[in-house]
């Protein structure tokens, strides 16, 4: 029993871009690619509110997983990690990334 957060990969070309950014940049205490992270970030925010929407309708037994493909598994993996971070889902729910 799952919501289950899908984030695409590479798709286009600014997302092309966001894979070449080979830097760094500090992350949830400790750093991370740069493009990645600031993708995960991106797409925390734009779908926080529907997301923890959709869980409140959820029996407390769901538990969240974050998955997804090429740059969307890079960014499910800090995604995962920011939600820990930042105590962003309620309830106490288990939050894992496949």
């Amino acid at each position: 029993k799952a919501l289950v957060i899908a984030i695409r990969g590479t798709f286009t070309v600014s997302g092309l871009m966001t894979d070449l950014v080979a830097m760094t940049e500090p992350f949830c205490g400790g750093e991370a690619h740069a493009g990645i992270a600031e993708a995960a970030k991106a797409t925390w925010e734009k779908s926080k509110d529907i997301i923890l929407e959709k869980l409140k309708a959820l029996p407390p037994d769901y538990d969240v997983v974050v998955t997804g493909h090429s740059l969307g598994a890079g960014a499910a993996c800090l995604m995962t990690i920011l939600l820990y971070h930042e105590k962003a889902i309620p309830n106490n729910r288990k939050v894992r990334c496949m």
